[in-house]
């Protein structure tokens, strides 16, 4: 555990550390402002008694025996209001050092995710990885203040028990023996069972999460089978069970101390029926086992405290081992070895002898030893069965994979999954289009905000991908919001923007995949004439299964025929229709 912990403490700023360090002294000076109170207290309590004998003449309690009853009181009194007006900024200053640790290691990881290897990426749990983003607050939490808590309450706990055993040695040896035994059997059972639940939570998290998302994003096929009683009977037994783990957990931590304090109880009586049995029981006796008994019933809080934060990092270990894995893991992709100005945009696009694969796919590849060549100016057709390797070939020339073997080229520069210029100069509109919950001009620039004239080049995508009647229509024109995912938008409109998208910038290269997959026959013909008036100036390439689209292709590449027989056959010009 100590090891997580100091993972975790490596993964914060410099002027983090100063902060928590910072948090940890105030919480220890808050614990000695208790411990003052306390003893301040018990010489209260020894006036009243008229003892002398509850609190021997020791050099640090005569301080306190020289003040008068008056001033002792107002000086508790002072020491109570310090202690309440200090809680308030601490836990203040606790919330916001967590919201900014929080915020910048769940960012560090949202990063990681983007730059994960593509192919890495699209075979992950996507419901997973953010659940991951979203639970680092709960390891910061867990993990990291919980140290803070542990170090003031033990340090709390020895000044109590140096105080106490000045007090009354032997009747203060038992109760620490006592509550020592019974803390460690109870922070052992719990510690055991702390870590379970924790295991169990982690994975039934992981299972509810994903579910959630299956459920969801299945929802029109759910009801058209009539299958909602499936999806939600998975969804319930892993939320139940997750829940069920963290339930469990808290009961623990909450029946703890008063089992603790039972056990005291139980202690003290005992020794107070054993004194009178025996005849001891004066009112001496009587007076120091009424301070142990407060000064234990103020420990045992203390003691609740230290089980809870040691078994709230037990609890979140499993988590913990997920996210810090990520966390001190993460890849920065390198910078472009070229800028985008060196790059001669109007080169062909080779593909020498490529082969590609996915990981786990028992060494079947998708693409082997492909030659070809995307002309400039040219539309190129790509063709071919599902599984024939069409979308990995899109892949691979965007740099979103690398190949196993062989080189892409853009004239005499090779391409790979580092060449960000690259990227720059690509449109792309996937077959399966991302909208965010946002308005159709935001959708549009999709984070570009640095664009010079955007707006108007804004405008010039949406009339060239055929939305300008669309927009017109609109109340708040380009500026209307088209919901999670676009769903305020029909199929044909959808696919659209993301040509817009694409097109956005004028890049010399635009891929399309299944463009005409939503598209009407009046739409599609609209959109064959935006593909012909890329002509000349780009590299356009499609892949598709339309054959009105693929009569305006200079060159059909079609993979089925590539496959088999690994030759230049595969390539022609307007000959294969397939």
């Amino acid at each position: 555990m100590l090891k997580n912990y100091q993972r975790l403490r490596s993964l914060l700023l410099r002027a983090e550390k100063r902060k928590l360090l910072f948090f940890t002294v105030l919480l220890t000076l808050m614990s000695l402002v208790e411990l003052i109170t306390l003893l301040i207290s018990f010489s209260i309590l020894t006036i009243l008694f008229g003892s002398s004998s509850v609190i021997p003449d020791k050099a640090t309690l005569e301080v306190f025996a020289q003040i008068e009853t008056k001033n002792l009181v107002l000086i508790l009194l002072g020491v109570a209001t310090l202690k309440l007006a200090s809680i308030t900024p601490i836990h203040i200053f606790e919330a916001q050092l967590k919201t900014q640790i929080s915020t910048r290691l769940s960012t560090k990881l949202y990063e990681h995710y983007f730059n994960l290897p593509y192919i890495d990426f699209i075979s992950s749990e996507k419901a997973a990885l953010a659940r991951n983003v979203q639970d680092v607050y709960l390891v910061v939490e867990r993990s990291i203040f919980p140290v803070s808590a542990f170090i003031s309450e033990s340090l709390f706990l020895f000044g109590l028990i140096i105080i106490l055993f000045a007090t009354a040695p032997i009747y203060s040896l038992a109760g620490v023996v006592s509550i020592a035994l019974v803390g460690l059997v109870l922070s052992k059972m719990n510690s055991t069972l702390s870590t379970s639940f924790g295991d169990t939570y982690n994975t039934f998290a992981k299972s509810c999460s994903i579910n959630t998302q299956e459920g969801l994003n299945s929802n029109a096929e759910v009801r058209m089978m009539n299958s909602y009683d499936y999806f939600v009977e998975k969804f319930n037994r892993s939320c139940h069970s997750k829940l069920n783990a963290l339930f469990a957990k808290q009961i623990f931590d909450n029946v703890s101390p008063h089992g603790l304090e039972f056990i005291l109880i139980v202690g003290t009586s005992f020794i107070i029926l054993l004194l009178e049995s025996s005849g001891e029981l004066v009112s001496n006796n009587l007076q120091i086992l009424s301070i142990v008994l407060l000064g234990a019933l103020r420990a045992i809080p203390s003691i609740g405290k230290l089980n809870a934060s040691f078994q709230s990092m037990r609890f979140g270990a499993a988590t913990f081992s997920d996210l810090t894995n990520d966390l001190s893991t993460r890849e920065i992709l390198p910078k472009s070895d070229f800028s985008e100005q060196e790059l001669i945009v109007t080169n062909d696009i080779n593909f020498r002898s490529i082969s590609f694969g996915y990981p786990n796919s028992n060494n079947n590849l998708t693409l082997k030893d492909l030659t070809v060549s995307f002309k400039f100016g040219e539309i190129t057709a790509v063709v071919g069965a599902n599984g024939a390797g069409k979308t990995s070939l899109i892949n691979l020339l965007a740099g979103l994979f690398e190949p196993l073997s062989g080189e892409i080229q853009l004239g005499d520069t090779k391409i790979s999954t580092k060449n960000r210029g690259w990227k720059n100069q690509i449109g792309f509109v996937p077959q399966e289009l991302s909208l965010i919950n946002a308005t159709i001009f935001e959708n549009v620039v999709f984070g570009r905000s640095a664009i010079s004239d955007l707006e108007n080049k804004v405008d010039n995508a949406l009339e060239a991908a055929g939305l300008r009647d669309f927009i017109h229509g609109l109340s708040h024109g380009k500026y209307h919001l088209i919901g999670e995912n676009g769903n305020k938008l029909s199929g044909g409109e959808r696919q659209k923007l993301g040509i817009a998208r694409a097109i956005l910038l004028r890049p010399p290269v635009v891929v399309f995949d299944e463009i005409s997959n939503f598209l009407d026959n009046l739409s599609t013909n609209e959109t064959i004439k935006i593909l012909e008036s890329f002509r000349g100036e780009h590299t356009v390439i499609l892949v598709t299964h339309d054959k009105n689209i693929m009569e305006i292709a200079d060159q059909i590449i079609d993979l089925d025929i590539y496959s088999s027989v690994h030759s230049k056959k595969a390539i022609n010009n307007k000959t294969s229709t397939k």
